[in-house]
């Protein structure tokens, strides 16, 4: 197994202090808003596999610990549980707690039990992962040798022979930054157990459970290996006081956003790295300022995207914006004036940093920052980035060419490459990253990456022969075949994966000839329009072809894909919404899929 989640993981880590009421702290993590997938297909009371929108929320980093729960019980007087035979460690998770238990110290707490949906969530990201880690299986019989793998001081080697403190580094870490979620303790969650609670949820309605069982999630450190999939579900009777069983808590975004004065959000915050870490992040930050999800939230993550990145002036734009929503005028006045100090007389950066301050009631304030003059190579710069933070990545190249081409440096030669990358130009996007990596040697990012580039490269290699010999095929049928439709759409899809553009056009075309607005032909015929650039004449091609089909996953993505390049990135979102749960599972299976496989049709 892995000993990190994987790169392409883009979440910033934030963490957050809860004030209890004994006066201490305990850490939580925020998961923010958004959809995930749940469950998996084809896997009984786990099934189907769903997307599932949830608001922000904190949850905290590991389970509550003895030294917490005790704390509880002293103040209010409620029963101790039966000690595990390790004893009462302060950093252990509690254990031997039944649901009431648990809810009796969220009330003290000021905190909840989280929803299956929250679990799942806060332990799988938004990727689709199996495991916190990622998707490899762990390879022993305990989950608990490859999560955990801890040795008790006291009660010796047997990495079964008790739970481990949450301090304990372990290589269970989801996406968000909660550890231990599988392999220490299993947790209660706020959910009855439903065996059909899947299938009501796809369906829209609620849950039902009579009450009789509840669900727990997480294996604990006995537990067998199968039960550390994140979306295994468990079920016990409530009154159920195991030693295998403890629980963690969460805290509603809302309090963080309306300035909880027991909540206390860290920043700056550790990162997950990922070679669109940057630009991933700054559409959803934008969303949520759009989406009144209150000021503690965005603040935090513009404040620690830009800590991480305090090159990306969009991000210290959105900063800026943040500051003025939290009524801190002075502190986004002071970072208005540095983004423009970065990019010295930029009349975009000024003009937009005056719309917004003259929006919001202060229209001296927008004055100081208008009236520079012009510096094109920044002005160029700022709009590449932007067209990478979009997904217009073609928009990008040609931006970055136009700097290349007069001999600009810096950042230049990086996001042209990454912006080559998603256009699957490897040769130019390694060039270019080789580039930045002798101005920049001890960039690792682009160091990995560039390694990632060169895998690609050779897995495009294999890929490339597999489309020739299927052309060859292909060619051969439509010998005694000459006006088969399918044929000469799938033979434009081979020509594409081949970048053989004009070619492909012509078989689309020839396609349509014989068979007009067929699903195939038009996909065929979209996929030339977006690979020559045509966006607006893709997203009508696409659309026509959805309407004669609407439960084909791969035409929704392709709708959304021209959407995006056409510049309608809003109307895009519902339908990856929607797509969300195939989406995932392409991403799994990207990971041993050579890169050209997905424009087979």
């Amino acid at each position: 197994m892995s000993k990190s989640a994987p790169e392409s993981v883009r979440e910033l880590v934030v963490r957050a202090k809860v004030r209890l009421p004994d006066g201490t702290r305990a850490a939580f993590v925020l998961v923010p808003p958004g959809p995930f997938v749940m469950g998996l297909d084809d896997a009984g009371d786990e099934s189907p596999a769903h997307t599932r929108m949830l608001p922000a929320y904190l949850i905290g980093e590991t389970a509550v610990t003895n030294a917490q729960y005790l704390a509880f019980c002293a103040a209010t007087g409620h029963p101790l549980p039966d000690p595990p035979p390790w004893g009462y460690a302060d950093d252990v998770p509690v254990v031997s707690v039944s649901v009431a238990d648990a809810n009796a110290y969220c009330a003290w707490s000021g905190t909840r039990l989280p929803t299956e949906v929250e679990w799942e969530k806060a332990a799988r990201g938004t990727d689709g992962r199996l495991y916190p880690w990622g998707d490899e299986e762990p390879q022993d019989a305990s989950a608990n040798d490859l999560c955990v793998t801890y040795t008790h001081p006291v009660w010796g080697t047997s990495a079964q022979a008790t739970a481990a403190p949450v301090s304990y580094e372990t290589q269970d870490v989801s996406p968000f930054g909660a550890r231990q979620m599988v392999g220490n303790t299993a947790e209660w969650v706020a959910d009855g157990y439903d065996p059909r609670a899947y299938e009501r949820a796809d369906r829209g309605l609620s849950p039902s459970s009579d009450g009789t069982m509840h669900v727990y999630r997480g294996t604990n450190h006995q537990g067998p290996a199968r039960f550390a999939r994140v979306t295994c579900r468990l079920r016990a009777e409530p009154t159920t006081r195991s030693s295998a069983i403890g629980f963690r808590v969460v805290v509603d975004g809302a309090a963080v956003a309306s300035r909880d004065p027991r909540i206390a959000l860290e920043v700056p915050c550790a990162v997950v790295r990922g070679p669109r870490l940057p630009v991933a992040r700054l559409a959803d930050l934008e969303a949520m300022m759009r989406s009144g999800e209150g000021v503690s939230l965005p603040l935090a993550l513009a404040k620690a995207l830009t800590h991480e990145h305090p090159d990306l002036l969009p991000a210290r734009f959105l900063l800026g914006r943040a500051y003025l929503g939290a009524g801190q005028v002075d502190l986004a006045m002071a970072t208005f004036r540095a983004l423009v100090e970065r990019a010295p007389h930029n009349p975009v950066l000024a003009q937009q940093a005056a719309k917004v301050l003259h929006d919001a009631g202060y229209a001296d304030r927008a004055l100081e920052l208008v009236g520079s003059g012009g510096d094109d190579a920044l002005v160029t710069l700022n709009e590449a980035i932007l067209c990478w933070a979009t997904g217009r990545f073609r928009d990008c190249v040609r931006l970055a060419d136009v700097l290349v081409a007069r001999g600009e440096r810096g950042p230049t030669r990086l996001i042209r490459g990454l912006a080559r990358l998603e256009c699957l130009a490897l040769e130019g996007a390694l060039e270019d990253i080789e580039a930045h990596l002798v101005e920049s040697p001890s960039d690792t990012a682009a160091s990995n990456m560039r390694g990632d580039i060169l895998r690609e490269m050779r897995r495009h290699v294999e890929a490339e022969h597999v489309y020739q010999e299927t052309l060859r095929a292909i060619d051969e049928a439509l010998e005694s075949s000459p006006d088969d439709a399918e044929l000469h759409s799938r033979r434009a899809y081979t020509l594409l994966a081949l970048d053989r553009l004009d070619a492909a056009e012509a078989s689309a075309k020839k396609a349509d000839s014989i068979e007009p607005a067929e699903v195939l032909t038009l996909r065929s015929l979209g996929r030339v329009a977006l690979a020559k650039g045509d966006a607006a004449l893709a997203v009508d091609l696409f659309a026509r072809a959805r309407a004669g089909d609407e439960k084909r996953m791969e035409l929704a993505f392709d709708h959304a894909a021209a959407l995006v390049a056409a510049g309608h990135a809003e109307e895009a979102r519902p339908i990856l919404a929607m797509t969300i749960a195939a989406s995932a599972r392409l991403a799994r299976a990207a990971r041993t899929t050579p890169s050209l496989a997905p424009l087979a049709p």
